[in-house]
């Protein structure tokens, strides 16, 4: 019986200057040695996982214990690391996922030879076809082989976007859909200290946003990125003209109005 394809690695390479790197001295200053710890504890437990890991309740707990440090002091610090983008905040945001192109580089170089870089979930990377090339000949039996050649790789492709295909929600499907990702939905809420009814509420008006927009439809990755980025405009737009209220409000001008009658 063959043994089965192993995604994760024994070892992986760490660079020296790993915690001078911008992206992770804010993180190294501010959390001191058990900062860093956390971080080699973190980039071991993608790498034995593979090229991601899911954010969690039950992974924060289980670095904790073994950096032994209390819980909110790990979640903190991973905080920071996506803050400073060490991990890739669109893959957290969206899906709760601890990655980053860089992680995804190394991993692929280290499994070139063993795994089929071919619709990995939470995928980074822009991956090219490779198709291997005959003999630079110029004779006519050649040519036609060329021609068959070309015509297997077209129907390769075409399957491949049927492939694609299943990744693709309409319109009419992205409000089921999204509320179907249960654990998305989890995660999203824990990030953004958010209940799942105003969740529910703003993916009603995140549709009814694309409705106006006559957007057909979304693949997955996109759908959740998209999604995530609007929320985090909105709320931001929201919270700028919160603040240009409370200065223009009339009732604050007649209160300051009155201090200075009063003096």
């Amino acid at each position: 019986m063959a043994r089965p394809l192993k995604n994760g690695l024994d070892y992986f390479p760490l660079d020296v200057d790993i915690f001078e790197d911008e992206k992770t001295l804010p993180v190294s200053s501010e959390f001191g040695a058990k900062g860093e710890c956390i971080i080699i504890r973190i980039l071991c437990a993608i790498y034995r996982n593979g090229y991601f890991i899911e954010y969690s309740d039950a992974f924060i707990f289980k670095i904790a214990k073994q950096a032994n440090v209390p819980y909110d002091f790990v979640k903190e610090v991973i905080s920071g690391l996506v803050k400073w983008e060490f991990f890739d905040k669109s893959m957290f945001d969206s899906f709760g996922v601890l990655t980053s192109y860089g992680i995804q580089k190394r991993w692929k170089e280290a499994t070139k030879r063993r795994i089929k870089i071919d619709n990995l979930p939470y995928w980074l990377l822009e991956t090219k076809k490779e198709f291997s090339s005959t003999e630079n000949t110029l004779n006519q039996s050649e040519t036609t082989q060329k021609k068959r050649n070309n015509i297997k790789l077209n129907n390769k492709e075409k399957e491949e976007k049927k492939e694609d295909n299943k990744d693709f929600y309409f319109l009419n499907e992205i409000e089921d859909k999204m509320l179907s990702e249960e654990h998305w939905m989890e995660v999203f809420c824990m990030n953004n200290y958010i209940s799942l009814q105003e969740l529910e509420k703003k993916i009603k008006e995140f549709v009814k946003k694309l409705e106006n927009e006559n957007c057909v439809g979304k693949n997955r990755q996109d759908l959740f990125i998209y999604f995530s980025n609007w929320y985090r405009n909105e709320t931001q737009q929201q919270e700028s003209n919160k603040r240009k209220s409370n200065i223009s409000n009339p009732d604050d001008k007649d209160l300051f109005c009155g201090l200075n009658k009063g003096i």
